[in-house]
């Protein structure tokens, strides 16, 4: 998890659910909202290969 200067938060990890991804380990990563806590926007990658992605971890850079 990482914050940008406005306070934004980005969070990142790894799921394995049928639900949101492939159902094989895929990246997700969403930016939230700070004064309203939802979900700016999201994404995850993956592949719908079993290979098997990992985030452990983001950083953002001022510059954003």
């Amino acid at each position: 998890m990482d914050m940008d200067p406005s306070g934004f938060m980005y969070v990142t990890g790894v799921s394995n659910s049928n639900g949101m991804t492939s159902g094989f380990n895929d990246i997700f990563t969403f930016k939230f909202n700070p004064n309203t806590g939802t979900g700016v926007w999201g994404v995850y990658l993956g592949s719908s290969a079993s290979g098997t992605e990992f985030a452990k971890d983001i950083v953002v850079s001022p510059d954003m």
